[in-house]
């Protein structure tokens, strides 16, 4: 809690505390006027007995007067007259009491007096004239039935205010005792948050104490690390004259603290030969700024980076300006030696390519001149050991071919020139001519060969065929070599498809002696073999798996080998594409589509021409196709049918293909695949399409090749 805080809560406490105070006197003033009243009313209450009581007595002793005249009767009635007059006139003490009790008594007292005006002349009166009169009793009686009636409601009147004046005080006791209560409670709260504030203050004293010690602590820390910095630091006011400088800039203009001290920069004579580049940046009143400036001192030269900035003061007026110049001659010196060292590693690299292509020149030109002869030599006539010579000619010339190109392809890789193409190309064409190459090896060991394409495989890729083709043929090669009996199987089948990307998974299994154990780690390092006598026993240099290695990583591909010693192995390549459309397809790569014959396909498509167009190619493919023309129609459908594939159209009205797509997977519950078609080819789309749950996008116009390999995608063997 603040301190404003604070104050407001005991600010508040307080008002309630004297409101509470001057509730209770109230409610006291009030219970002191309600018991006043009580006692007021009490009193008459009882004077009205005593009148009840003595008026009853007169009337009784009056009636036995009239009946038996004696003076001691007499006598009675005027003691009671006198009891009665004392009680009326207390009872006539009412200013405080209401009209109505006012009106009771002045009824009481005029039929009273007149009443007794009655008696007493009756009293004074002959024998003669009291014996005339025969209903004096009765009359009487009659005339003060309205002071008893009158009488009897004064009483009733007064009882009534007397039980309302102790209700009230009760209620307002209650009401007394429990504004007590909120009063003590206040005054503990009161006492409570005081104490509370005064330890709370206390605390934020100490630590503001602390904070404060602790900011000295840190300004002085400051101070230390400002002075001791290498890094020049100065501080100029408005009119340019220096008001702080650190010893670094002490050092550097080589003045002590007094001859700098409230002095302009120009107006310094510092002992060392200093020559600033640039001197109006700290003489001329230039705006902020962060610039590279050089200081010659004598013969050596220095490089700076230094910035200008202002200092505000809490108005944000500008006060001072301070400038730090951090020294970068370091820096300077080795971006200069870097840049002579790329460019000498340039002049390296281009003299390394100039090289590579001068002796690829060289070594191939006179190979080519070997190769070439020993062809035109073979097709004269030659002896039976002529033709055996010329045969280990052409087989140590292709040998020495091969070495050459790998040395070549290592050394360009190394050298990190060897540049990757981006066209074109068909997977089954890239292999089958690679099996074209090695076919006669093969045979002249009498091992088979075999390849397996997925059909889930696009028929066209964009890639680089070269190094496709390389590193396809460098496996099988090896493969063959190390195959004595059994053979070769290369299997391609997509692992990850996210058009337009593709990632092949290529698997070249071989039945040949494997490698051991402790060696698998080691064949892909270039010059590596599985044991000292494989040169010796089967020839190679180790450079084949470092090769392909290296190319499948330049590819943002990756391989892996698993081997068993005596049984054969297995070397798996991940390599990343990008799918393509072909020009041309061949008789073998069309005939994966009679895969998708019998599938049954459901065609959901408003517009009837592209339903036709759709039902259509379907239909001559093999393929069952239903046509829908809304979401609702395939949503109804799909609960009485089931279907192998679905082609979801995206613009149709009511709903579209997305929200029917959400229908399908999240209210029926169904995964079959869903292949959206649409007109719209931005990314975005595919990626709704994705979101909404559909497994694959094709655009409008289709190539009806392209919807089957989507097709394809779907289908199990």
């Amino acid at each position: 809690m603040n301190i404003k805080s604070a104050y407001i809560v005991l600010f508040l406490i307080l008002i309630g505390f004297f409101g509470s105070i001057y509730y209770q006197y109230q409610k006291t003033s009030e219970i002191q006027d309600a018991q006043e009243s009580a006692i007021d009313m009490q009193s008459l209450l009882e004077s009205s007995d005593l009148f009840s009581s003595n008026l009853g007595s007169m009337q009784q002793y009056f009636r036995n007067y009239v009946a038996d005249p004696v003076p001691v009767l007499a006598a009675n009635i005027s003691f009671h007259q006198t009891k009665v007059d004392s009680a009326l006139i207390k009872m006539k003490r009412i200013d405080w009491a209401s009209s109505d009790l006012k009106l009771l008594t002045a009824t009481i007292s005029s039929t009273y007096y007149k009443e007794r005006e009655k008696i007493q002349s009756y009293l004074a009166s002959s024998e003669i004239a009291r014996l005339s009169d025969n209903n004096t009793v009765g009359a009487s009686e009659a005339r003060m039935d309205v002071a008893w009636s009158a009488l009897f409601e004064y009483r009733k009147f007064l009882k009534e205010g007397i039980i309302e004046k102790s209700n009230a005080v009760f209620i307002f006791s209650a009401d007394s005792k429990r504004m007590v209560i909120i009063s003590m409670c206040l005054l503990i709260a009161f006492v409570i948050t005081f104490i509370t504030f005064i330890y709370t203050n206390r605390k934020q004293v100490l630590s503001f104490e602390k904070k404060l010690a602790a900011q000295d602590r840190h300004f002085e820390l400051m101070g230390s690390l400002i002075d001791n910095t290498t890094t020049s630091m100065h501080i100029v006011d408005e009119n340019s004259r220096i008001i702080y400088m650190n010893k670094a800039f002490l050092n550097f203009i080589g003045l002590p603290k007094e001859e700098v001290q409230l002095k302009t920069f120009e107006a310094l004579k510092s002992p060392r030969p200093l020559k600033f580049a640039n001197p109006e940046l700290r003489i001329d009143n230039l705006p902020p700024f962060e610039t590279k400036e050089t200081v010659k001192v004598g013969s050596e030269e220095y490089h700076f980076f230094t910035r200008k900035y202002h200092l505000k003061n809490a108005e944000g007026v500008v006060t001072a300006s301070a400038f730090i110049s951090r020294d970068i001659t370091e820096r300077i010196i080795n971006e200069k030696g870097l840049e002579i060292s790329r460019q000498e590693a340039e002049d390296a690299r281009l003299t390394q390519e100039q090289f590579m292509a001068n002796i690829s020149h060289e070594i191939r030109t006179p190979m080519n001149g070997i190769i070439g002869m020993s062809d035109l030599l073979s097709e004269t006539a030659l002896l039976p050991e002529q033709q055996d010579y010329l045969a280990t000619i052409k087989q140590s010339s292709t040998s020495l071919m091969a070495l050459i190109n790998d040395i070549l392809d290592f050394s360009k890789i190394e050298a990190g020139m060897l540049q990757l193409e981006h066209i074109p190309f068909k997977v089954s064409e890239v292999i089958e001519q690679s099996f074209d190459l090695l076919k006669l090896k093969a045979n002249q060991k009498k091992i088979y060969l075999n390849c397996n394409i997925d059909h889930k495989v696009p028929a066209s890729l964009i890639g680089d065929p070269l190094r496709f083709y390389q590193i396809i043929s460098n496996l099988l090669s090896n493969a063959i070599k190390f195959t004595a009996k059994g053979g070769i199987s290369v299997t391609v089948s997509a692992k990850a498809f996210k058009a337009p990307e593709v990632t092949l998974l290529i698997k070249v299994y071989d039945t040949g002696i494997g490698i051991p154990a402790d060696r698998i780690n080691y064949i892909f390092q270039s010059f590596a073999q599985t044991s000292l006598d494989i040169s010796r026993k089967f020839g190679g240099t180790g450079l084949g798996l470092t090769i392909v290695k290296q190319i499948v990583e330049l590819q943002g591909g990756s391989i892996s080998v698993e081997s068993e010693e005596g049984t054969g192995s297995c070397f798996s390549i991940e390599l990343p594409f990008e799918t393509s459309m072909p020009e041309i397809w061949s008789a073998n790569e069309s005939a994966k589509f009679l895969l998708l014959q019998g599938q049954e396909v459901l065609v959901v498509e408003d517009n009837l021409i592209n339903q036709k167009v759709i039902s259509t190619t379907l239909k001559n493919a093999g393929m069952i196709a239903t046509v829908v023309d809304s979401g609702y129609s395939a949503l109804k459908i799909l609960k009485e049918r089931k279907f192998h594939l679905i082609i979801m159209d995206i613009q149709m009205p009511e709903i579209d293909g997305r929200e029917t797509t959400i229908k399908i997977r999240n209210e029926l519950k169904l995964d079959l695949p869903i292949i959206a078609m649409t007109a719209s080819v931005s990314a975005d789309e595919r990626d709704r399409c994705i979101t909404a749950g559909m497994d694959e996008y094709i655009s409008k116009p289709f190539v009806k090749e392209n919807l089957f390999e989507k097709l394809l995608l779907f289908v199990e063997i």
